[in-house]
């Protein structure tokens, strides 16, 4: 999680919309709160998985990516 996170701007703005059952979700707005992040969605996630990056935006240095990420929860396989 901390390599991934490395490739993070020091400022980051990531949402994943809030839910009490999913404790990756929420608000992150600094790169070292990404690796406790990685960490929970590996550990509840099966390997693998889709991605379906939707744009791209980049000006300068700065870049975003929107994107829709499909994985299967492990406790109930859905």
């Amino acid at each position: 999680p901390e390599r991934i996170a490395a490739h993070f701007a020091e400022r980051v703005d990531w949402y994943i919309p809030r839910s009490a059952h999913m404790p990756w979700s929420g608000r992150r707005s600094r790169r070292g709160e990404l690796p406790e992040l990685f960490r929970a969605l590996f550990a509840a996630f099966e390997p693998g998985g889709q991605v379906d990056v939707e744009a791209f935006l980049v000006d300068g240095k700065q870049a975003a990516v929107f994107c829709t990420v499909t994985r299967t929860v492990k406790e109930n396989h859905r």
